[in-house]
């Protein structure tokens, strides 16, 4: 037998009361551990779960518009223009059912829904404020 295990196992035989506290404080002290990572591990797959499985992987929209000048230089020569780009106004996708349906049929697409963007109010017509 080596050296050093002779040496530990004959101080945990000499301290037993200490031995059993020491290897009941590493066994709590482990526990903690394993607890607390499989909260945080839960807690983590919970909050991803929560947050991102109703938000789109994939997004299709109509193409920004591009702000172009009127007027393009000629050759060989310098023109100082300012070209502000236009608000973007709300569009919608033309024929978005048609596009719908080729989604879909795009390899790897498990769904594909239509949604709505932009600012709205929502009101029912017997609804009560409370005060």
């Amino acid at each position: 037998m080596p050296f050093h295990w002779f040496v530990a196992l004959r101080y945990l035989r000499d301290a037993r009361g200490q031995t059993l506290l020491i290897l009941a404080a590493v066994s709590v002290g482990v526990s903690v551990i394993v607890f607390l990572s499989a909260l945080i591990n839960g807690l983590q797959a919970s909050l991803i779960a929560s947050t991102l499985g109703s938000q789109p992987h994939v997004t299709l929209g109509v193409p920004r518009e591009v702000p172009r000048a009127l007027v393009e230089p000629a050759p060989g020569r310098a023109v100082a223009r300012i070209v502000q780009p236009a608000s973007q106004r709300l569009r919608s996708i033309d024929q978005w059912p048609a596009v719908m349906v080729q989604a879909r049929r795009v390899g790897g697409v498990t769904a594909a829904s239509p949604g709505v963007t932009g600012s709205g109010v929502a009101t029912r017509a017997d609804a009560q404020v409370l005060r």
